[in-house]
């Protein structure tokens, strides 16, 4: 599996760690209820078939936040922070950094993101084949 066939469609989680979906086919890429606001009360994961492989990691760290940040329901769906409206992660008000993490951003680069700024991170074992 190679890092630059995934890029980021679908994320999770809350202050300090969370979980990043990647997808092979960004483009068609789909999940329950993705046209819903908000987007944590009501999507579900990446669907993965056929014609979509879906990798997750999960990372701790890194001083980033989610869209639904500073929101009690965020007026966010997942098709439309797809299309760029919001980032899937953005510095925390308190981060020493200013790097936010697009959808559709090649996991490659969104790994080594957090790493340089702090995050663990947990990864498949079969990653790097």
């Amino acid at each position: 599996m190679k890092h630059d066939q995934y890029k980021l469609c679908y994320a999770e989680g809350g202050w300090g760690e969370g979980k990043l979906y990647f997808t092979d086919n960004f483009e068609t890429q789909r999940g329950d209820d993705w046209n819903d606001t908000p987007y944590e009360c009501n999507a579900g994961r990446p669907y993965e078939d056929d014609t979509h492989k879906v990798v997750a990691v999960y990372f701790e760290g890194g001083d980033f936040v989610f869209p639904n940040h500073n929101h009690h329901n965020s007026p966010h769906n997942v098709e439309d922070i797809n299309k760029g409206k919001i980032a899937w992660l953005r510095p925390a008000e308190w981060a020493d950094h200013t790097r936010s993490i697009k959808a559709g951003t090649e996991m490659g680069e969104v790994l080594c993101a957090l790493r340089y700024h702090g995050a663990k991170l947990f990864v498949p074992e079969n990653l790097n084949q």
